[in-house]
């Protein structure tokens, strides 16, 4: 039994347009595609299949390792801090200064903000001024930030 399915090229939206519409895996779903319509059947059997497939390639991975690694886990370098050779000459505990710390803090802030621009400048035709005036708002706030973090000093290393 065949049905029809969503209108459009997206063969994603089309198999969610089957499953909204009572479509129930084992039957055939027509996709309409960039070079005509195309059948589709969909079942449970195929999901468990490539499930069982994707565990045993997973299990069967650890067990390789597991018989072809050497295990000796007391053995000389096993037990070092570092397993390069070096001998540790310090404790590995630091304490780190909060400089480091709210600068990267900062740094991720204003990697973010070049995050939201970029897909705003992509459909900024679309968006008018509305868009324009939102996008202005951000970045009056994300200047208060800055500016804020350069009162505090926090962009100063030393």
């Amino acid at each position: 039994m065949t049905v029809p399915c969503a209108l459009g090229y997206n063969n994603w939206g089309a198999v969610a347009a089957c499953l909204c519409k009572g479509f129930r895996p084992g039957r055939l779903c027509i996709i309409p595609g960039e070079r005509g319509p195309t059948a589709v059947t969909y079942s449970y059997a195929d999901i468990g299949v490539f499930a069982i497939l994707a565990i045993a390639f997973v299990w069967g991975n650890l067990l390789v390792v597991k018989l072809l690694s050497p295990n000796n886990p007391n053995s000389g370098e096993k037990l070092e801090t570092y397993e390069c050779g070096e001998l540790p000459f310090e404790d590995a505990v630091v304490n780190f200064n909060i400089r480091y710390y709210i600068f990267a803090l900062t740094f991720f802030v204003f990697d973010m903000e070049a995050i939201f621009l970029y897909p705003w400048a992509v459909v900024f035709g679309s968006l008018g001024a509305f868009g324009l005036l939102e996008m202005f708002v951000f970045l009056v706030i994300l200047a208060v930030g800055l500016l804020y973090a350069w009162k505090k000093r926090v962009l100063k290393w030393v």
